[in-house]
């Protein structure tokens, strides 16, 4: 049983137990492995799937996602389609060599990225470090996964974390079945909750959504993270408020081809403010201006050579801050704790 004396999560985690009562698969048995393939292909060709989710990735050879890769591209995939296979691989900050691992056109399209998603708890959720911290991690993403051809899948939490918003209000416990953190009432919660899912959702790959971050559902550890979801009149003000500007956020990224698949420049990256572009091929760019500081701040930028359009394109915020436009520089103010998304074009 992995943690047991003798047996660490580090040094046995293809062939442990995950507890006691829970045995593990022998994938080197032929008919393991054949058995969980036939039934993956049962859920691809029965419900027409895009992609899967792989859980626990480490937890098995990496023969194992290879092998289905294999069939996968041998049974189903034909001509350009292309089934997305993302895997969990449950690291740290530091954890890009054990991601890499198991990416490549023979294994996994790509992987959680929870490096990322650390450093965005850190400096977001709990006001540390700078927004360099970011632009670091990210770069030395790019790096690890560079050759891969993976798309990636940032996140700001899933199922074996608190949850976002409950790191960002300070409402931690330890005693989650008898003193469960509350809803916040604190109005910044929610305003670091959608400085970080509009990071989040505007870089490259494949962004994933935990089901109730889009309005700020609490939660300390597992299980309390996996509270039912709420809908409609179940939500409070500020809870329809933040999903009211995810949807926008989401319309953006939906018909804006940039935002999904445009190459990342950086802009500007300081303590509180952090300016990145996206880019696809010849069509205007996005930009976006993120204020972590919780005071008001004017921030003007120039358009780095790379992001530059022709002549009188017009930008503005698709959550209407006022923005101003001198030639190549844009300034806008944001208030505390919030940001912008600056695109040339509405949604239809």
């Amino acid at each position: 049983v992995c943690g047991a004396p003798h047996c660490s999560w580090a040094d046995a985690i293809d062939h442990c137990w995950f507890t006691e009562y829970l045995p593990d698969l022998q994938w080197k048995n032929r008919a393991v492995m054949h058995q969980i393939v036939d039934d993956t292909f049962w859920w691809l060709e029965r419900f027409n799937l895009d992609g899967l989710r792989l859980d626990a990735i480490p937890m098995m050879p990496r023969l194992a996602a290879r092998h289905l890769r294999r069939q996968i591209r041998k049974r189903l995939d034909k001509g350009p389609t292309h089934t997305y296979l993302l895997g969990e691989t449950y690291t740290g900050v530091g954890g890009y060599g054990q991601i890499r691992w198991y990416l490549g056109p023979q294994g996994l399209s790509g992987q959680f990225d929870f490096p990322l998603m650390w450093t965005l708890r850190e400096v977001i959720a709990r006001g540390k470090g700078s927004f360099e911290d970011i632009e670091n991690i990210i770069a030395e993403g790019q790096a690890a996964w560079n050759g891969s051809g993976a798309v990636m899948a940032p996140i700001i939490g899933n199922h074996d974390v608190e949850r976002f918003i409950t790191v960002a209000s300070g409402d931690s416990t330890s005693d989650l079945w008898k003193n469960p953190p509350p809803q916040p009432e604190n109005p910044d919660a929610y305003k670091r909750q959608l400085l970080a899912l509009t990071l989040m959702l505007t870089q490259p790959g494949a962004p994933i959504i935990y089901y109730g971050d889009e309005f700020g559902m609490p939660g300390a550890g597992d299980p309390d993270n996996r509270r039912p979801m709420r809908f409609g009149e179940e939500l409070n003000v500020q809870e329809s408020e933040l999903l009211e500007k995810v949807r926008i956020l989401g319309r953006a990224c939906s018909c804006n081809r940039s935002l999904r698949r445009g190459e990342r420049i950086g802009i500007t990256a300081e303590k509180d403010v952090l300016v990145y572009g996206r880019r696809y091929g010849d069509e205007n760019p996005a930009l976006i201006v993120l204020n972590r500081s919780v005071k008001a701040k004017r921030i003007s930028f120039a358009l780095p050579e790379k992001l530059k359009s022709s002549d009188n394109v017009e930008y503005f915020d698709i959550w209407n801050n006022p923005l101003e436009m001198d030639g190549g520089t844009f300034t806008i103010t944001l208030s505390p704790l919030s940001g912008a998304v600056l695109v040339s074009a509405a949604c239809p």
